[in-house]
């Protein structure tokens, strides 16, 4: 939340020097936001097969394209791209196909997105800037960004000294957002017709209750004789 300070969470270093250089990072296999050499940080939590995520790429480019040519920026406003629950192979992809030229790192097992109060969906963004040597959150903007100019602008604003007041946002998730409304007994209908056509016959399926807004089934399933569980 703003206000909040970015937690110490140990991130994996790029492993291109070029990103290294780019952040004013040593090569060494981990660092902390706060090693950055950075005033203001824009950090994008996001996911390769996130769609929105996707959408977000070309906005985020613009962005940092923006950053570099301007003077009073450039050196003073790095950006960041946290990819959560993927590993770097899926991120070199990523950035292989959307062209991303600011460094991606992984976060393969949730945990810096964990850290940061685990808000329910991505792309997350986050603008920090840095007071006595740490990190601090001043903007918080979940799902896509519409505008550049304007984000670039809200920037501008931090990095010269304006403050926003702390909120506590209660963010809707992009499930929450986009749920079609589908009932329980719709699902399990839905996965029986799938798996059917696949010969898999289902012995037994039940919803599993998390907190959160994931849906989760566990499935009895057999196929050729053989019985199995699967989730």
């Amino acid at each position: 939340q703003v206000g909040d300070k970015f937690p110490a969470t140990e991130l994996a270093t790029p492993e291109e020097e070029v990103y290294r250089d780019y952040l004013g990072l040593p090569d060494k296999p981990g660092f902390y936001l706060k090693e950055i050499k950075a005033e203001v940080m824009i950090v994008e939590f996001l996911n390769k097969y996130c769609y929105h995520c996707q959408q977000q790429a070309y906005l985020m480019n613009r962005i940092y394209k923006t950053i570099i040519k301007d003077p009073g920026m450039k050196e003073r406003v790095k950006m960041l791209g946290i990819g959560v629950g993927n590993n770097r192979i899926q991120l070199l992809h990523f950035r292989q196909e959307k062209r991303i030229p600011f460094p991606l790192i992984p976060d393969k097992d949730f945990v810096a997105f964990e850290n940061i109060g685990y808000p329910e969906g991505t792309p997350f963004t986050l603008i920090v800037k840095k007071e006595n040597g740490e990190f601090f959150v001043k903007d918080t903007h979940l799902g896509m960004i519409e505008d550049r100019d304007v984000y670039v602008n809200n920037v501008r604003q931090i990095l010269t000294g304006v403050t926003k007041a702390s909120t506590r946002k209660t963010y809707k998730s992009a499930y929450q957002t986009l749920n079609p409304g589908v009932t329980e007994e719709e699902i399990k209908a839905l996965i029986t017709k799938r798996l059917n056509i696949q010969a898999i016959k289902i012995e037994d399926i039940s919803p599993l209750k998390f907190k959160g807004f994931q849906q989760v089934f566990m499935l009895k399933v057999k196929k050729d004789s053989k019985l199995d569980v699967w989730f």
